[in-house]
């Protein structure tokens, strides 16, 4: 799902966060995740938006096959990446985490939040702000101040206002794909594991086709990484022929892809039904 929202502009949005304070209460629960309130805080960004921006929500996956959650894009570029966690949820044992450190190999603009904390870096730099101890926010008699809100107003204004980052050099392509390949691959590793496990699945499916025609001695690790490598060149390939202006999805990127390049189209085609599998 891609949302549309726009660089926060200046001047007063305490009115908003009452809405996403009174969202979060909503969805509060014995049950609650940190998806539960994901609407919530896209709500917030939309509210406090002006120019535009595009947001893709990643859905939820199965757990340790991370993306980050939210992904924010400019027509210039990348802008930066949300993660998110449940309420309640320290925030300072993942600062630093594996996790964070991967996901600043694509963007050094990072928003790491339980929804009421909002830790926010860029490069070397860190910001921190809150909403008010948990336990009080989410409690339905508590209410918020305009004093409250101030500090992760302008800590969001910060994060959505960093220029995006362009590609302007051979060197600076080549650096950007190369952890979001891995990135990719990490993804495909333990969904291929699970799916040899069970023989079914198209991953488990389109590895015992590379055996058997291409090499019947292709170990699971070997063709999550190449698997990966094709998927990304192929993107790559659609980029270069699409307009800048067109979102590249599973469903319309194989469209793109030069139809000299047979296989790769056809890797690319199955994109939409993985990310269905998965």
């Amino acid at each position: 799902m891609v949302l549309i929202i726009n660089a926060m502009h200046p001047g007063s949005n305490f009115q908003s966060f009452q809405t996403y304070h009174q969202d979060l209460q909503k969805n509060y629960g014995p049950e609650s995740t940190e998806q539960s309130f994901r609407a919530a805080l896209q709500n917030l960004l939309k509210a406090l938006s002006s120019a535009s921006l595009s947001i893709l929500h990643e859905p939820k996956r199965k757990e340790n096959l991370g993306a980050p959650d939210f992904r924010l894009t400019s027509p210039e570029g990348i802008v930066g990446y949300i993660e998110t966690k449940k309420p309640e949820e320290p925030l300072a044992k993942h600062v630093h985490s594996e996790q964070m450190q991967r996901y600043k190999q694509l963007s050094p603009n990072l928003l790491l939040t339980n929804y009421t904390d909002f830790i926010w870096t860029y490069h070397d730099k860190t910001q921190t702000a809150s909403l008010g101890q948990s336990s009080k926010i989410f409690t339905k008699q508590s209410a918020l101040s305009e004093a409250d809100t101030a500090d992760v107003q302008r800590l969001l204004s910060g994060f959505l206002s960093v220029p995006p980052v362009g590609l302007f050099k051979v060197q600076e392509l080549a650096k950007a794909l190369a952890p979001r390949t891995r990135l990719l691959r990490d993804f495909f590793r333990p969904t291929l594991q699970e799916q040899m496990r069970q023989k079914e699945g198209l991953l488990y499916g389109i590895y015992e086709n590379f055996k058997g025609q291409v090499f019947k001695e292709l170990e699971a690790d070997e063709f999550t990484n190449v698997f990966a490598q094709m998927i990304v060149y192929g993107l790559f390939l659609g980029r270069l022929q699409s307009m800048d202006s067109v979102a590249l999805t599973p469903t319309n990127a194989d469209g793109y892809v030069p139809r000299n390049f047979a296989l790769i189209r056809e890797l690319i085609q199955l994109l939409g039904h993985l990310d269905e599998d998965i």
